[in-house]
């Protein structure tokens, strides 16, 4: 089977879709993979160098207010869909997948409407935009958490999966880590991780919590001259 899987703009969107794919190739061994994105998003550099093709298309974020952006927005919009429907005519997918960003909704819209099996998948509490007017198209959404249903129109569609994980991070030693890093591995180690919009008031408020509690913590930057 063919597979085409969009999903861009930040590594919360990129790296989901390279670990279905990666599931997708694990478990079928004729399967084909194509990833679609755009030439400003990380996309551009990860899906590469994870293994993967890339085809891109012209698209970009819509802002919330009406200006003369708005009208080049739109209009980069339509050319996104005719980039769209040449890739899927070319390439022939049997599903489409798509993991949010704004590179979805001209790639998953074209496939929904062409009778293509289509999926999306979001991968926090509260959906993004794209995905939630994608999942009035779409066969199926799939979702990190169930709190996040009640935020679709058709529930029916909707399933909680979870988010999926690279087996690489699954299968990670523990010890090979901590000798990386200069940690000593008898004592505790705290790691503090974040996306979207809300990764900097994380780093913020960590920065807060090592200044009040530097002498029960351990740096790697003490060993290693490298800060965590």
């Amino acid at each position: 089977m063919r597979y085409l899987l969009t999903g861009g703009g930040t590594g919360g969107h990129i790296y989901p879709a390279v670990a279905i794919a990666n599931e997708i190739v694990r478990n079928e061994k004729d399967a084909e993979v194509l990833f679609v994105g755009t030439e400003n998003g990380l996309e551009k550099e990860l899906v590469p160098k994870s293994g993967y093709s890339l085809k891109t298309i012209r698209v970009k974020g819509f802002k919330r207010k009406l200006s003369l952006d708005t009208i080049k927005t739109i209009k980069i919009a339509f050319d996104g869909l005719i980039d769209a429907k040449k890739i899927i005519n070319d390439y022939k997918p049997d599903a489409v997948i798509g993991t949010g960003g704004y590179v979805c909704g001209p790639v998953v819209i074209t496939a929904a409407l062409m009778k293509i099996p289509t999926l999306i998948h979001e991968q926090n509490a509260y959906p993004g935009l794209t995905n939630r007017i994608l999942s009035r198209f779409v066969d199926i959404v799939a979702v990190a958490f169930d709190e996040s249903k009640k935020y679709f129109r058709n529930k029916g569609n909707v399933f909680v999966t979870g988010n999926p994980v690279r087996m690489e991070i699954l299968n990670g030693d523990r010890k090979k880590a901590l000798k990386k890093w200069g940690f000593d591995e008898t004592k505790k180690v705290v790691v503090s991780v974040g996306g979207s919009r809300g990764a900097a008031k994380i780093n913020e408020y960590m920065v807060e919590v090592i200044k009040k509690c530097k002498e029960e913590f351990q740096n790697s930057h003490d060993n290693r001259k490298k800060s965590v």
